[in-house]
């Protein structure tokens, strides 16, 4: 884990909100991650994607939403390290 909690994240971008409300617009799925995997943001249609409010989702890390998100954790690795390439990856949600 990094040597910042949480809730400095969580505080971070509730005070860039503004800059983030025309995500809200979208009809894709949007998150953003801190560097743990905790979900800072989720738009409204992610939330409606992972049948999850923000307030949930940000209490929680991104890959322990999933039954199999050990298989999305270097996948969200590579990303972090500009490791780009298409990647498809099938999780099960869990509920």
């Amino acid at each position: 884990m990094s040597d910042v909690p949480y809730p400095y994240y969580r505080e971070s971008v509730k005070h860039t909100r503004t800059s983030l409300e025309g995500l809200d617009l979208l009809s894709s799925a949007v998150l953003i991650l801190d560097p743990d995997d905790g979900v800072t943001y989720a738009n409204p249609a992610a939330e409606n994607l992972l049948e999850s409010s923000f307030k949930m989702l940000a209490q929680q890390r991104f890959p322990d939403l999933f039954v199999n998100g050990h298989e999305l954790e270097p996948v969200l690795r590579q990303a972090r390290d500009h490791e780009f390439a298409d990647k498809r990856l099938d999780l099960t949600l869990e509920r």
